[in-house]
């Protein structure tokens, strides 16, 4: 679980901040995510979750979790707003957890190197692009990361932008590796006193935000309780097992190769935007705010087109992509 945790605060964190450069503040970022993650997983293995519009159902959650439950930004929007919700629930959830996660852990055992070094291009554009916008003033000068990092921010150059991208692009695949090396769990069950503990903290704290933000615990009631009437109306059709079943399976060393394009095209992006030395008025309209407005459109026309497909059977929906679990997986487990 802390592996997978790991892995999604490469996405949730690194890939959004540079802030925190060293690899040791990672370890941080996993216990912090390892509580959302935890809950997720064991909401794969709850409803039998194996493809993937059940997987982006899932999705949403971890989003919630971490900015309503760690932070209260989801709740900034105002009462029941869905922006904060569908965006985290997209960089987050879709990103970090569809992607990197899952995504990336299916190509390696079925060793399709052609998707998972698309997805290592695909994703290292994004990642150089995003990283572009940390240089814009409110951006550089946000007085809560300042007080966090404890000092000023400093702007990477290409040069350690590069290292920075090396460097956590090394820790995505080593804990991939791990993964593929007996940390994969085929099954999530927490005991039922982790389960009340679970419960128990994270309502604690969701109320403690309702103090200053009255409409959190309605909104993070409502939005959670979303997700789990799509989750069970997916489980009364569903015909495999959960994903983390279907992808147990090892991968050798070599399979990871096409990461290495990932800080490649992300630093090389970074350079690119760097070099061109792009107006503020452009990275703030079209790379920062056209970045968030396709993550929140994509992910709520995916959110909301999982939703539809839930109660509906896989061979009556036509999953076609959705199938995580080709006759191959077998083969290699």
């Amino acid at each position: 679980m802390l592996v997978c945790a790991a892995i999604v605060g490469v996405g949730s964190e690194r890939m959004f901040w540079f802030w925190a450069s060293s690899p040791l503040d990672h370890v941080m970022v996993t216990l912090v995510y390892a509580p959302a993650v935890a809950g997720v997983l064991w909401l794969i293995d709850r409803y039998r979750v194996g493809e993937l519009w059940g997987l982006l159902l899932v999705a949403p959650v971890i989003g919630l979790l971490v900015e309503g439950v760690v932070t209260p930004i989801v709740y900034s929007g105002g009462p029941f707003v869905p922006f904060f919700p569908v965006w985290f629930g997209a960089w987050h959830g879709v990103l970090s957890m569809v992607v990197l996660l899952f995504g990336v852990r299916r190509w390696l055992v079925v060793r399709n190197w052609r998707r998972l070094l698309t997805a290592s291009i695909l994703l290292g554009a994004f990642w150089g692009t995003w990283s572009i916008t940390l240089q814009l003033p409110e951006s550089v000068g946000d007085p809560e990361m300042i007080a966090d990092h404890g000092g000023p921010l400093h702007i990477l150059d290409p040069s350690e932008f590069t290292l920075y991208a090396l460097t956590f692009s090394a820790i995505l695949a080593a804990a991939h590796l791990l993964l593929g090396r007996g940390c994969w769990m085929s099954s999530f069950e927490p005991s039922r006193p982790a389960k009340v503990v679970w419960a128990v903290v994270t309502g604690g704290i969701v109320i403690a935000w309702t103090v200053a933000i009255p409409w959190a615990a309605p909104m993070f009631v409502v939005y959670l309780g979303l997700q789990i009437w799509g989750l069970r109306r997916y489980e009364r059709v569903a015909r495999t097992p959960s994903i983390l079943e279907l992808l147990d399976g090892r991968f050798p060393a070599w399979a990871l190769w096409p990461i290495a394009a990932l800080p490649a095209v992300a630093s090389g992006t970074y350079a690119l935007w760097w070099a061109i030395d792009v107006p503020e008025a452009v990275i703030r309209g079209a790379l920062m705010n056209g970045t968030i407005a396709v993550q929140t459109i994509v992910g709520g026309v995916l959110f909301v087109t999982a939703l539809r497909r839930a109660g509906r059977s896989p061979a009556a929906a036509d999953p076609g992509p959705a199938a995580w679990a080709p006759p191959d997986v077998r083969a290699v487990t």
